[in-house]
């Protein structure tokens, strides 16, 4: 492809006057036989899309290298540091920086679609029919945070036959297509048809032809032994822990393996036998939805705190913490949930980390794509109840002058132009100017109407749904109104942000109760030097684990030695300090102990005012701390 500047992404065209095409849930829209066609159309584009040769600008595997590895600049925007990769984790950018790298996905299946397959299908009206599905379509979203989630059927099958058969003679055209236009072109990676077929489905696993370390997927800090993702053709989810003296282990490491019901068991808080549920992920998204859940923009989108002592110790002094905030966040939620997906981290070690739980290869799994667009939605749907929250202006000064984020900081490797113009989180604040939207926010930011009233209603219908998808069902309700304002606690977790990937699990008189993810690369030479900065300022991430739903439960044990006899402070806390333990693990299962990340835990309480109208979020009041209750390591 000729250098003609920088790679603009736009988004997909939407014509004048036109409704704003909607980004579906992926289940509801592949099991959909309105939409077979389209599934099957954006099936065999992502599938030609994997297919191009990995050293090309726009192939897949260059852009979901634009995650981690390998570390090559994409698009002329260099690296800061050689030794560095692009990274948007654990910083205020997190939520928006993913923003235009999904449009780039997006963009690209809708060009190849357009420009690669459709020309070639002879029939003009299959032409004209095949065009407007290609013009509609919008990258689905997973939405994990629903009761009961579950791997999408689409996402499990190995092979795309049944999508092949449903089509019939258009998806016939447009294979024959796809093979001729290869073998013309010569620029999709040929390879034996055990390792990449026409009949793979893309969205299961993404596969190449070579060992991943030949296409420079090397963690240089291994001291030189293979690590897995460097052996591996094919990403993988929940996969045996990596031994490299095991024959049968690596085997399955080359092919992959996609363990789905693992995933599956991991979202819904079932990983290990014998441990009640934990605190379900749509209790988790309704929490952060809520008025005064996340007071600010900065608690919302991320777990990253700076001190406010700066320190170039690499550790965190022990008595130092975070001006008082919300320690829930989206990315914390996303962390989790990039470990269910990818597994390893497991107290029980039955598995090791796919690559949805590494940093720097989890753009490779197709299913990244589809997690992440319902991180964006949850970042759209936040916006809109809570407009006036935002990243702070460049005149905002902040912890680091020298290298404070702000609203017009630069979303590199993505450009608006041509000419070299970077994306800035202002940029994609209207992300329906980049021609998408979501379900519950049909209109955008606003309904479109004049009248406060009339946004007012926009509003409450926005809240409505949210209670509807993530809010307590009627018999939960009707046990907190029996409880007049139910108090609310919560394990508050910092830790120091060392760029060290590991999870802390945590467990109420031995039984799980929930668990907090550090979803970062290692300090070493493949670091990302965002992680280095952030260690040397003495950032630390938070995250959080509710105890309500175990504290109640405990009320209500039948065995009297382990029963909490009442929900007052002082009780509660004594409980705690006696009845609280915790487990980390790095993603391989090596325990961690606690000083080495200086993790330091708290308690805290406060009430809970619900209401019955579902267009009105319950409303937690500020937390006070439960003395007494407190680990600092």
């Amino acid at each position: 492809m000729a250098n003609v500047g920088t790679y603009a992404i736009t988004g997909i065209p939407v014509p004048p006057n036109t409704p704003i095409p909607i980004r579906r849930e992926i289940h509801e829209w592949a099991s959909n036989d309105e939409n077979k066609e389209q599934v099957a159309l954006f099936l065999l584009a992502f599938e030609r899309f994997q297919r191009i040769k990995p050293e090309e600008k726009l192939s897949y595997f260059k852009i979901a290298g634009i995650h981690g590895l390998p570390r090559e600049p994409w698009d002329g925007a260099e690296y800061p540091d050689p030794n560095a990769y692009y990274c948007a984790h654990s910083t205020i950018l997190f939520p928006t920086w993913h923003r235009p790298y999904l449009l780039l996905f997006e963009q690209r299946i809708h060009e190849i679609m357009i420009n690669d397959l459709i020309p070639w299908v002879e029939d003009a009206k299959k032409q004209v029919r095949l065009t407007e599905l290609a013009n509609s379509w919008r990258l689905p979203y997973w939405d994990w945070g629903v009761r009961h989630p579950d791997v999408a059927a689409i996402v499990r099958e190995p092979n795309i036959n049944k999508y092949v058969d449903i089509l019939q003679e258009t998806v016939g055209i447009l294979r024959e297509a796809v093979s001729s236009s290869q073998a013309q072109a010569g620029n999709v990676a040929t390879a034996p048809d055990k390792i990449i077929n026409n009949n793979h489905n893309p969205v299961y696993s993404f596969q190449t032809s070579v060992p991943m370390k030949d296409l420079g997927i090397v963690f240089e800090d291994t001291g030189g032994e293979d690590s897995p993702y460097s052996i591996a053709q094919s990403t993988s989810r929940h996969p045996p822990k990596y031994n490299s003296k095991d024959p049968n282990v690596q085997k399955i490491w080359i092919g992959g393996i996609q363990n789905n019901d693992d995933v599956t068991k991991a979202l819904n808080g079932l990983e290990t036998p014998g441990d009640p549920p934990q605190v379900p992920l749509w209790g988790l998204v309704y929490r952060l939805m809520c008025p005064k859940y996340c007071q600010t923009y900065e608690e919302f989108a991320t777990v990253n705190q700076v001190q406010s002592q700066s320190s170039k110790s690499p550790n965190i002094p022990p008595k130092v913490t975070v001006k008082s905030r919300s320690h829930l966040s989206l990315e914390s939620i996303h962390n989790n949930v990039h470990v269910y997906i990818g597994g390893g981290g497991n107290r029980d070690q039955s598995h090791g980390p796919g690559h949805m739980s590494e940093t720097a290869v989890s753009a490779f799994d197709p299913i990244f794509w589809f997690h992440h667009c319902n991180v964006d939605r949850l970042l759209a749907i936040w916006q809109t109840l809570y407009p006036d929250r935002w990243i702070p202006d460049p005149n905002t000064k902040g912890d680091h002058d020298d290298k404070a984020l702000t609203s017009e900081s630069p979303l590199s490797p993505f450009h608006v132009n041509k000419q070299n113009k970077s994306f800035t989180s202002n940029t994609v604040r209207d992300w329906t100017a980049f021609g998408y939207t979501y379900p519950e926010l049909p209109h955008g930011l606003s309904n479109g109407e004049n009248g406060a009233d009339s946004q007012d209603q926009y509003i409450s219908g926005i809240r409505a749904q949210i209670t509807a998808l993530y809010g307590p069902s009627s018999s939960e309700l009707a046990l907190a109104r029996d409880l007049g304002d139910p108090k609310d606690f919560v394990l508050n977790v910092e830790f120091a942000l060392g760029g060290l990937g590991f999870v802390i699990h945590f467990f109420l008189q031995g039984s799980e109760i929930g668990q907090v993810t550090n979803f970062s690369s290692p300090i070493s030479q493949t670091g990302c030097e965002n992680c280095q900065d952030q260690q040397l300022a003495g950032a630390i991430s938070t995250g959080q684990v509710v105890l309500s739903a175990a504290l109640y439960s405990a009320l209500r044990d039948s065995n009297a030695s382990r029963r909490l006899k009442n929900l007052d402070p002082d009780t509660v806390a004594s409980f705690l300090d006696a009845n609280v333990t915790w487990k980390i693990y790095k993603l391989n299962g090596e325990e961690v102990e606690p000083a080495a990340i200086s993790l330091n835990v708290t308690t805290e309480y406060g009430s809970v005012h619900y209401v019955s109208d579902p267009g009105r979020l319950p409303i937690f009041e500020p937390k006070q701390a439960l003395s007494g209750a407190a680990w600092v390591y």
